[in-house]
């Protein structure tokens, strides 16, 4: 809980409860289930849910009037729990849904890795406050998925459901994924940057657009590398469609694209001075990574067979690998209704536009 957070596409953490519980491969090396062991609290991963402190539930309120003060949205996520998580008790849920409505200048960002519960979850008559609707006007509503199967399965049900803002959580991003063509059960597919009605048999249903695409690599010490060709099809994605994209970093792992001359330089050792050819050793791990995803040994025979985009990645660390993609960043966040009335954010306007023209700050 923090009021200034290191995750780089919020202002804020605040849990509400922490714990959670594993449900697919993306969740592997979970930064939040290292963080639970780290500080002796295991049980937060297996089972247990933990609300936290009377204090921590008051510091939204402090962060909604200094933001009101200032006449600027700052955004708050959840990072330690997810709000949709069916073994919390619905009190404790009822309570968050009327700690939103009392933070109108904070914009929350709900992730769930539990579609499947929005619906279900959202604030009803019961929760004493007002009701859903088309969508609260501060709640931006995203699933996360780290692979194609997970996008097929968790985006559809995040966009049958209305929401001001609708997000994916691409992080880690463990394989290619096609946004444009999500695979809904009756094997039909979809573009979910587009929307739109969907037929199947005799129904129809309205699908509403994702308006924001975040992407990143893993950072613990059991990080799994990430292609670039990964990133530059969804950036691409984005900006056919014109909607925000937002590359987080790529993690532990870096491709020797993303690495200056003198970074590459850094992580080898120097050539002896009696052979100064001689084959130069890497100080870090190294292998080379294909676009299907298989890794393989630098010398290989095959390594760096043709047409399989061989890419050499190093386990250079987080900040060293950086979050530039093809030298720039790419931090796009969309224009909620609320900026586009207020006009009281103008960086998240300059970059909605840079999404939807592509024009490089």
């Amino acid at each position: 809980m923090s009021e200034h957070t290191n995750i780089e596409w919020a202002r804020h953490t605040f849990n509400p409860w922490v714990g959670c519980t594993k449900v697919g491969p993306a969740c592997d090396n979970c930064y939040a289930e290292g963080w639970a062991k780290y500080t002796g609290q295991p049980e937060l991963w297996n089972g247990e849910r933990r609300r936290t402190t009377a204090a921590n539930w008051q510091e939204p309120i402090k962060w909604d009037r200094k933001a009101a003060a200032a006449g600027v949205r700052e955004r708050v996520f959840p990072s330690l729990c997810d709000p949709f998580d069916n073994q919390v008790p619905p009190r404790w849920r009822d309570d968050l849904w009327h700690r939103i409505d009392q933070t109108p200048n904070l914009d929350w960002l709900l992730l769930t890795k539990r579609p499947g519960n929005i619906a279900k979850m959202l604030p009803n008559p019961e929760t004493g406050v007002r009701p859903w609707g088309n969508g609260w006007p501060n709640v931006w509503l995203g699933v996360s998925a780290g692979t194609q199967k997970d996008a097929d399965r968790n985006i559809p049900i995040l966009l049958a459901t209305a929401a001001r803002i609708h997000f994916v959580s691409l992080e880690p991003l463990l394989e290619l994924i096609d946004l444009t063509r999500i695979k809904l059960n009756s094997g039909m597919t979809f573009n979910a940057l587009k929307g739109g009605e969907v037929a199947s048999g005799s129904s129809v249903t309205y699908w509403h657009p994702l308006d924001l695409v975040i992407a990143g690599g893993e950072t613990g010490p059991r990080a799994r590398p990430m292609h670039p060709a990964w990133l530059r099809s969804l950036r691409d994605q984005c900006v056919a469609a014109r909607k925000s994209f937002y590359f987080k970093r790529w993690g532990r792992w870096a491709p020797v694209s993303a690495l200056d001359d003198e970074a590459i330089e850094s992580i080898y050792h120097p050539a002896p001075k009696r052979d100064p050819e001689a084959t130069r050793v890497c100080k870090v791990a190294s292998h080379v990574l294909h676009v299907d995803g298989s890794q393989h040994d630098i010398v290989e025979p095959m390594a760096f067979a043709i047409g399989k985009g061989a890419m050499t990645m190093y386990r250079v660390g987080p900040r060293a690998a950086g979050r530039k993609l093809d030298g720039r960043t790419w931090s796009q966040m969309p224009e909620t209704r609320l900026q586009r009335q207020t006009g009281n954010d103008p960086a998240a306007s300059r970059s909605h536009q840079d999404a939807a023209l592509n024009v490089t700050p």
